[in-house]
């Protein structure tokens, strides 16, 4: 039966899927199928992907970095539980896109703060494998303009 419920969840969309697993996890024999673990990683798979979408729908510096580190986090399970990163991926590259395009409008109002703390974000090696490539370079270049910028000031 549980093999069927986790067959069955893996169909629905996340959240229903992790409404599913959160009830298999409290089924009482559970531990004896040897899931539980399983069970216990998916539910966070899952929440925190839903976190992170949360998070990447909203428009301030510090919900989209939260967006990015929770999918980052995301995709780690994904792996973990081999499953296909595809969705977090994309979900990654949408919010990176969208703080890149933030750091971009505070860079053209020169309000170099904010739109460092945005490419320098976005530049960090531990996101480099997670988010297209073409935007970590320009968010690196962008990091060097506005460093040199405040050299001559």
């Amino acid at each position: 039966v549980a093999s069927l419920v986790i067959k069955e969840a893996k169909q629905l969309e996340n959240k229903d899927a992790l409404n599913n697993y959160q009830i298999l996890y409290k089924t009482p024999g559970i531990e004896e199928l040897g899931i539980k673990d399983e069970v216990k990683v998916t539910i966070e798979y899952l929440s925190t992907f839903e976190a992170a979408k949360v998070s990447g729908n909203k428009d301030t510096i510090e919900d989209l970095a939260s967006a990015i580190e929770l999918t980052s986090h995301t995709m780690d399970l994904a792996i973990k539980l081999k499953y296909p990163e595809t969705d977090a991926k994309e979900w990654m590259n949408t919010v990176a896109l969208k703080m890149f395009n933030k750091g971009a409008g505070y860079m053209s109002a020169t309000d170099t703060n904010n739109a460092y703390k945005c490419f320098e974000f976005l530049s960090r090696d531990k996101y480099a494998n997670a988010i297209n490539g073409e935007i970590t370079k320009q968010a690196k270049e962008n990091v060097e303009k506005i460093k040199a910028m405040n050299v001559k000031k």
